[in-house]
Parts: structure tokens; sequence; C-alpha cells
């Protein structure tokens, strides 16, 4: 993978010079790299900041984080690779992978990274919602606000691409929480 030339290359400095650097204002840590502090935190750098290898895929929480929705990274990376690849899953870092079905229209290259598009992200936090309801609703919100998602066509995705059978429940509560946040 290509270097993003936003980020400090780390191989070039020892722990203890970026650490210096970090404590003169020179650099800021994000994540697993370093960037400027005239460096602007866009989406771009924020999914670089990851350092994913190429088939691996930022989502749910961790697309939220690169979108904005976000404002610090979720502890556990959430990535994700297609299910027809095979990949050893990264190590050394706390790293939650999946494998899925997911088709290239649903992909995003945001920098040098893969991140699930914003409607593929929202298919996947209402996934996770009964376990963290107001967590998943407000980053969902997040997503809807920094992507400018518009609810009637992503309720129209998540109608086709939802295949449990309560998606009904599903699609209605989205409307009535982005409705009601409006």
């Amino acid at each position: 993978m290509q270097k993003n030339q936003r980020l400090v290359d780390t191989e070039l400095f020892g722990i203890a010079e970026l650490s210096a650097a970090v404590l003169d204002g020179e650099i800021v840590k994000l994540n697993e790299s370093y960037h400027s502090v005239c460096e602007i935190q866009d989406a771009a750098l924020r999914a670089d900041s990851l350092r994913l290898a190429d088939r691996l895929i930022a989502e749910r929480r961790t697309a939220a984080w690169i979108y904005g929705a976000l404002p610090t990274p979720p502890t556990l990376l959430e990535v994700c690779m297609n299910i027809k690849f095979r990949t050893r899953p990264p190590t050394g870092r706390f790293v939650n992978v999946r494998e899925v079905v997911i088709s290239d229209r649903e992909l995003l290259r945001i920098g040098r990274t893969l991140v699930t598009s914003p409607k593929r992200t929202i298919l996947d936090l209402l996934r996770l919602a009964p376990s963290h309801e107001d967590q998943i609703d407000k980053t969902i919100l997040g997503v809807v606000r920094t992507c400018k998602v518009d609810p009637i066509e992503c309720a129209d995705f998540l109608k086709a691409n939802w295949k449990a059978n309560n998606y009904e429940q599903v699609v209605g509560r989205f409307l009535r929480l982005t409705t009601e946040s409006i």
C-alpha cells in the first residue's frame, strides 16, 4: 500500500522521537499514525491513519468516525473483508474483522482506504442497534448529517438490502429517527 504523504513516516523515526515531537506540539498522534499540526483531519486523513491492508474495509463505527459522525475512533476497530477474498486479518491491534458479502457499489475509496458507503454503514449500524440502541441512533444520525444522506433513498436501500424478516420495523425506526431529528 502506498503511503499517505500527509502522514509522518513512522519508519523514519523511533518512538522516542515521535513522542518528543508530540510533546513539542509539532505533530499529532492519530490512531497508528502521526500528522503535522497544520493538517486538517479530514476523512482521507482519518481513513489512512488506520493503515489497513488493501482488502480490508472500514465499516460500522469505524466508517462513521471516518465520515466525521463520531468524535473519536472506536477502541475496537471494526473492519470487514469481502468473503470472496482470502486475506490474513491484521494482528497486534484492536481490530474486529468480519467476512461479509458486499458489492463494489457499497464501497468508497477514501484516501487509500476502502470504506463502506454511508448507506451501507447505516445498514450495518442498524444490525447492531438492539445491543446499543441509544449510541447507535446517535451514530446513525451523525452519518446521515455529515454525509447528507437522503432518508427516503436510504430507506429504499434498506428495504432492498435488509435480509431479515423485521425489515419493516427497521426501516420504520430509521425513518422515525431521521424525521424526529430534523
